[in-house]
Formats: C-alpha cells, structure tokens, sequence
C-alpha cells in the first residue's frame, strides 16, 4: 500500500501552504505539524471588531421648512408685448430690449 494513502494528510491550502486554516480546524482536522502547540493562533478574546456604525437617516419630510424656497425661480413671459409676471405676481414690462433699427425676428 502506498505510504500516501495509509496516512491522513491535511488538504493543503488553495492559495498556498498555510501553517493554519480555521476551515480545517472548524471540520475536526488538527492543525499542521508546522505550526508548535505555542504558536497556534487564536481569534481574539474579544471577537471581532464590529463594522463602522451606519450613517444617520436623513430628516423626515416633516422636519423641513413649511415653505421652502424653490431652487429655481419661474416667471410667465409673453413675446409679443414682452411683459413678465414675477412668481408674486406683480407684472413688469420692458418695451426697450430690441435696438432701433435692428430687425425682429
């Protein structure tokens, strides 16, 4: 019988030789012989760090102003008389944007 196959060996690791593999130790396989019994490596007493906390939820739709001010202001224009309405509506008027002479297009 071939001296492999009558001994149990520990799979080695898929990235390499590895002296510890917590999968191996999970399953009931002791740790390799490369490693001494005084350099076995254990998790930390106190486990493992928590991730970074969450970040706040943002303010609820009720926590903004009642009125807000739009980001964009809008205005009503009319071409032809060249009036604009104001979002208060109060309506202005300027007749003299187009140059004397200059055609209208």
């Amino acid at each position: 019988m071939n001296a492999m196959c009558s001994r149990t060996f520990t799979r080695q690791h898929a990235t390499g030789p590895y002296p510890f593999d917590p999968n191996l130790i999970a399953q009931g396989s002791p740790p390799d012989r490369q490693v001494p019994g005084h350099e076995r490596i254990f998790g930390p007493i106190e486990g493992t760090p928590r991730p970074p906390a969450a970040p706040p939820d943002p303010a609820a739709a009720s926590a903004l102003p009642p009125n807000p001010v739009p980001e964009a202001g809008v205005a009503m224009y009319d071409p032809t008389t060249g009036r604009v309405a104001g979002p208060d509506g109060t309506v202005f008027e300027q007749n003299d944007l187009n140059s004397a002479g200059a055609p209208k297009s």
